[in-house]
């Protein structure tokens, strides 16, 4: 307890000398990251470590939130450490944020406004962002906006897939829409062969 102690003064002695509030991967120790994790509720825990032994260390720590950048398919990922939303159709924590990039027309976008899975559309930087609380239903909302958006599905039947797809992710069961993108983003990740779900 008193190693732990000193370590939590130590950072923060640093962090008010430096007058940083954030630390890059290589001024992190593990211990550090570990600590930070510690004090997260079950569920954040468990996804930043599931997110650490996929990707690594993350790119950028603070009190806050973990953020890689350029990792896997994703442009960014982030794991809010203390934030909960949601509270249909139970009360859930969204904390895992991940961002592709993904060009299309604006009225393209527009049509998302509509799907109930959390999928922002930034048309300005080109991006679509999903947040959840687990990486496969990023996957799963991702792919289902790209449907429709590519105009194979309409918003009601993507809806009903999405609420579908998080029931079964919920007892155990995940579908080929969870396990990676179904299609290019415009960076060139993704599979360039689209299954059906």
């Amino acid at each position: 307890m008193q190693k732990l102690l000193l370590l939590i003064l130590t950072v923060a002695l640093v962090s008010c000398r430096s007058g940083r509030s954030s630390y890059r991967a290589t001024d992190m120790s593990a211990g550090l990251l570990r600590n930070v994790i510690a004090e997260c509720p079950l569920e954040v825990r468990e996804t930043a470590v599931d997110m650490i032994r996929k990707y690594g260390q993350p790119y950028e720590m603070t009190s806050t939130r973990l953020t890689w950048e350029n990792n896997g398919p994703w442009l960014k990922t982030v794991v809010a450490l203390n934030e909960m939303t949601q509270d249909s159709p139970e009360p859930r924590w969204d904390f895992l944020e991940q961002t592709i990039s993904y060009k299309a027309s604006a009225d393209k976008y527009d049509i998302l406004t509509r799907f109930d899975a959390k999928v922002t559309a930034d048309k300005v930087k080109g991006t679509l962002t999903a947040k959840s609380d687990k990486e496969e239903l990023n996957l799963l909302a991702l792919n289902l906006a790209h449907d429709i958006i590519s105009g194979k599905r309409t918003v009601q039947d993507a809806n009903d897939q999405y609420a579908w797809g998080e029931i079964q992710f919920r007892k155990g069961r995940t579908a080929v829409y969870m396990q990676g993108l179904q299609f290019v983003t415009s960076l060139g990740e993704g599979n360039k062969n689209v299954s059906k779900q």
